[in-house]
């Protein structure tokens, strides 16, 4: 059986494809904000650095790099300092990479 061409399609379908199609914009989108490019503290994680706040100066190894927070294990102490990216002036490697 044939449908018929004037009879208008069951709304119910049409949020279902509706539905579909925004799960799929949706996913393009989380893949688009994976990709995009993120700052360089990620390039130090690992890493010996030296970290330069706005009021003083921490020095230790970069455990993880967060989009707003770094995690740094200090040296002398042997503490993790949880540090938001607003504070930080700049971060220095103490080994220079080949």
């Amino acid at each position: 059986m044939t449908p018929d061409p004037e009879t208008p399609r069951s709304p119910i379908n049409n949020s279902v494809k509706k539905n579909i199609k925004t799960e799929t914009q949706r996913s393009s989108e989380k893949e688009k904000e994976r990709s995009k490019k993120g700052d360089f503290s990620e390039e130090y994680v690992g890493q010996e650095v030296v970290v330069q706040l706005q009021n003083e100066r921490l020095m230790g190894r970069l455990e993880e790099a967060r989009r707003y927070w770094i995690k740094l294990m200090s040296f002398p102490e042997n503490r993790v300092y949880y540090i938001n990216k607003a504070w930080i002036v700049y971060i220095q490697p103490l080994k220079v990479r080949k």
